[in-house]
């Protein structure tokens, strides 16, 4: 049948174009299980991975669901995050130590000292999809927006794709013009971007179709 696709601005077909049917991810913020979720279709792809999430009403709903891989309540700022995830990994034979095809990174202000977190411990990945909201236009969005470009620069990822729109918030000002929410980067490691760097100018959706 069709290939049913989740997440908000398809993550998960890009990373399924990318990578292939079979993968590892770490998914830190994952809200919904289906609904947006940015990990569902992967899953259903055969995928191994684990989802991060704080709040219980996302992590009971998640573990209820037909979803077969966990959500596990953990507070991604702290040490004792790292430490889950070592023990959480054995327990998949499928996934490697510290390396990941695909982590989606979406947990508002602690998304930095997660990130950081992850480096410092050497975790690595061959895409992330980084949410920094920068439409909202404040003070913490922007360092989030632009720590976050530091820190991945420094660690030799290559931005493939910088302010992602979702569909349907292109909104207008009374001229007509069109007034831009952007909201996520997309990273890549050297690996993968001499794949697609030639579609550098390319809107992402046509980078879809040429992977």
């Amino acid at each position: 049948g069709q290939m049913q696709y989740w997440a908000k601005e398809y993550q998960d077909r890009f990373v399924h174009k990318l990578i292939g049917g079979r993968g590892t991810y770490l998914e830190l913020g994952s809200h919904h299980p289906f609904d947006g979720n940015n990990t569902a279709a992967l899953e259903w792809l055969g995928w191994k991975g684990i989802s991060i999430d704080f709040q219980d009403r996302w992590i009971n709903l998640f573990n209820n669901s037909s979803r077969r891989n966990p959500c596990i309540k953990v507070d991604a700022t702290t040490q004792n995050f790292v430490d889950i995830m070592r023990k959480t990994i054995k327990h998949f034979n499928a996934l490697s130590d510290k390396h990941f095809n695909y982590i989606s990174l979406d947990i508002d202000s602690a998304a930095i000292p997660c990130l950081k977190l992850l480096i410092s411990n050497g975790y690595t990945f061959d895409v992330m999809t980084f949410e920094h909201d920068i439409y909202k236009k404040d003070a913490e969005t922007k360092y989030r927006k632009e720590e976050s470009i530091k820190i991945l620069k420094a660690a030799g990822y290559k931005m493939l794709f910088e302010n992602v729109l979702t569909k349907g918030t292109e909104k207008y000002d009374v001229e007509g013009n069109n007034i831009w929410e952007p909201w996520e980067d997309w990273w890549v490691s050297e690996k993968y971007f001499d794949k697609v760097e030639n579609f550098k100018n390319i809107k992402y959706e046509d980078t879809l179709r040429l992977i």
